[in-house]
């Protein structure tokens, strides 16, 4: 009775089988893609992200540092020195002047003779820039920062990031 019963019922065909092991391997590996994509995104948004911090913070380190210069000493496209009169005496002493450069991708502040410190790296050099209200930098009262970073993409082309910002110098006579 139940050999009767077996050889009555049908299984699942070969063809079957192999049917729907193939549904569920193209459904593996979409997931599979959507999760390397999504982890993808992830990182390049956290690059991102890390990217728009360190211009912020560069800003505001340089905003600070321009408007208290009591003088702009040097004014170029690539870097700009100020006499901050850390003391108050009204006189220019040794370290009292800061210069922030940009080259090689490295937005650096030094102070003095010392080393330069790197504010921000991956920057364009070509775009990157200081502009000034007027062509002698004693007669200097506005700066005009403009700060374009690079944003790795994993192994499409780089993004950018631009932070423009104009600051008055409010102690410049």
């Amino acid at each position: 009775m139940i050999a009767k019963r077996l050889a009555g019922e049908s299984g699942t065909s070969l063809l079957e089988l192999a049917v729907t092991l193939f549904i569920t391997s193209l459904m593996s590996a979409s997931l599979v893609t959507w999760i390397g994509t999504a982890g993808t995104a992830a990182g390049l948004h956290s690059s991102d992200d890390q990217a728009v911090q360190d211009l912020r913070l560069a800003k505001e380190h340089l905003t600070r540092d321009l408007r208290v210069a009591q003088a702009v000493l040097v004014a170029e496209s690539a870097s700009v020195s100020v006499w901050i009169d850390a003391d108050g005496d009204d006189f220019q002493d040794a370290g009292e002047e800061v210069t922030w450069t940009i080259a090689d991708g490295l937005l650096t502040r030094a102070i003095g003779l010392a080393a330069p410190h790197v504010e921000v790296s991956n920057l364009d050099g070509v775009t990157s820039g200081f502009t000034y209200d007027s062509p002698q930098s004693a007669d200097v009262t506005q700066i005009e920062v403009t700060l374009v970073a690079f944003v790795s993409a994993g192994s499409a082309e780089p993004s950018r990031r631009t932070l423009t910002v104009a600051v008055h110098v409010r102690n410049a006579p």
